[in-house]
């Protein structure tokens, strides 16, 4: 993953959370704008789009610690299986590491309610 496309593929994610997450608090502040109340933000946000009781449960946050245990996942095991011997594999153990907050964050955000 040391090419330009390897970095891309492997941010896509991270991108796709973090507009997420912009797009869910603007959308919170125009309504709070429009209904006259106080803007409250939030670590998760509910997904209006699936049905009944389904509603409250943080998707977000669940998918923040998939992807982000996933991608640890990926660049630990490509560490040690990488086919090219001769070129040292160990700073993927440092891309992992910027995966861990994140893994803590969406673990203590799916352990507190919304």
């Amino acid at each position: 993953m040391g090419t330009f496309e390897g970095h891309t593929i492997a941010g896509l994610p991270y991108l796709v959370i973090g507009s997420w997450y912009v797009v869910m608090s603007l959308r919170r502040l125009y309504q709070c704008r429009i209904r006259g109340v106080k803007f409250v933000s939030s670590m998760a946000f509910p997904a209006d789009f699936l049905p009944g009781r389904f509603r409250n449960i943080p998707i977000d946050s669940i998918l923040k610690t998939f992807l982000s245990a996933v991608y640890v996942m990926i660049e630990l095991t490509y560490a040690y299986t990488a086919k090219d011997k001769t070129e040292s594999h160990m700073n993927n153990w440092q891309h992992a590491t910027v995966s861990l907050p994140l893994i803590l964050a969406g673990v203590c955000e799916v352990s507190i309610p919304i």
